[in-house]
């Protein structure tokens, strides 16, 4: 019997695109992408795999962590290490050893002033140790999809083997997103910390993400969007770096820019590229019925189909004015039938310039038993469990009744 685990590749031609072509933005920032938060396509790219420090925005990590583990009215004592094993002069809201605090303070704090022991505090908490947690953080990165990733803190603080990509950190994003309360979090503008048994002020937070921060958001707008999350980060050998989600009506965008000049240069580069997404392109949705009508043309089963279980995404974002008509399928010589994967590539006709659009990928292709069958075979096997019961039932009557006990005690109930 063969072998079924092979790999097929369908390529799906998106005809009828308009001529006239959109420039994508010319952005500043050293590596910058824009990607589907729900799907991870592609829809600008420049060095998106080019190994870089993230500075401030490993603390998204950091709160994807907290939030798995940890509940917001729990209640920490800040230990010794966490506050005190930070250089001088780094981002802090003033923790103190012994200070109890709430995780819900902590996660503002950790996302809008960025506070590096905030950071520490909850990295302890959720690990036990700074270095447990470390750990904890690069497993949890390559789950969320990251390539050319290596962390070694929960801050950010500069360490040459603390690393990125900008792609990393967009998959990153998109695993954070999910987590209930990062939205809140990440996107608020601000918070106020209140007394704690070592703070006799209130904290008062603000967002250092100018396209969140209230003071500052208006002179960002977006055209077709509006930001919803982000983080900043900043150090002297990383530059400024920013990762910041923006949504429509039915599409939600991630943009992530490394190595910038300054703040002002990742806000501009952000705005440009979320414009872009969200003028230029629309979301397309494929016809189920129509691509298993072309999987069984292609392996000959047009008059005794497969019954295949289709899962992934079937929604996906394609230049505006384009269509779906004329799509072109296209199986690498090893697939098969019974198993195998679909990617979807978008292609654009000759007169436009080639997007640089990912790979989505499908779920396993696998054929399934008629589920009829199944149901009928279920019916019957049913039927005939009913059917020996009410016959045990029956036998058992019978079997009184021819009893001469049972007459005798019929007559004895008479008198």
């Amino acid at each position: 019997m063969k072998k079924a685990l092979f790999v097929f590749l369908i390529l799906f031609a998106l005809l009828l695109i308009p001529t006239a072509a959109f420039a994508a933005p010319t952005v500043s920032a050293e590596a910058a992408i824009l990607m589907d938060a729900d799907t991870g396509q592609i829809i600008f790219a420049k060095n998106i795999h080019t190994k870089l420090y993230p500075a401030s925005i490993t603390k998204i990590l950091t709160a994807a962590l907290a939030l798995e583990n940890l509940k917001a009215d729990d209640i920490i004592t800040v230990s010794h290490d966490a506050v005190f094993t930070l250089p001088v002069g780094t981002s802090h809201i003033a923790l103190d050893e012994n200070e109890q605090i709430s995780v819900d303070d902590l996660l503002y704090a950790l996302m809008l002033p960025s506070a590096n022991d905030a950071a520490n505090v909850l990295a302890e908490q959720v690990a036990g140790t700074q270095t447990a947690f470390v750990a904890m953080m690069n497993a949890k990165a390559q789950e969320a999809g990251a390539q050319n990733s290596n962390f070694c803190n929960a801050h950010g603080l500069p360490d040459e083997n603390h690393y990125t990509t900008a792609y990393d950190m967009a998959k990153i994003m998109a695993y954070a997103l999910k987590k209930p309360g990062f939205l809140t979090y990440s996107g608020t503008t601000r918070h106020q910390i209140k007394p704690t048994n070592k703070q006799a002020e209130t904290r008062y937070l603000a967002s250092f993400h100018k396209m969140i921060n209230d003071t500052s958001a208006d002179k960002w707008p977006l055209e077709n969007g509006t930001v919803i999350s982000g983080k900043t980060g900043w150090t002297k050998i990383s530059r400024s770096t920013m990762v910041t989600a923006a949504e429509n009506q039915d599409t939600r965008l991630i943009c992530v820019v490394l190595d910038c000049a300054n703040h002002e240069a990742c806000c501009q580069d952000t705005q440009a590229l979320f414009n872009y997404g969200f003028c230029n392109f629309n979301k397309m949705t494929l016809d189920k019925d129509t691509l298993l009508q072309q999987i069984n043309q292609c392996f000959n089963q047009a008059d005794k189909p497969y019954k295949y279980n289709l899962a992934g995404y079937f929604s996906f974002l394609a230049p505006k004015g384009g269509s779906l008509e004329g799509i072109d399928f296209h199986f690498n010589d090893r697939a098969t039938a019974q198993n195998g994967s679909i990617s979807l590539i978008l292609l654009n006709n000759d007169a436009l310039r080639a997007y640089p659009l990912t790979n989505i990928y499908y779920a396993k292709l696998q054929a399934s038993v008629n589920k009829n069958i199944i149901k009928i075979v279920i019916v019957v096997l049913i039927a005939l469990i009913l059917f020996f019961i009410l016959l045990l039932l029956l036998r058992q009557v019978v079997h009184r009744r021819s009893s001469p006990y049972y007459y005798r005690y019929k007559k004895q109930k008479r008198r």
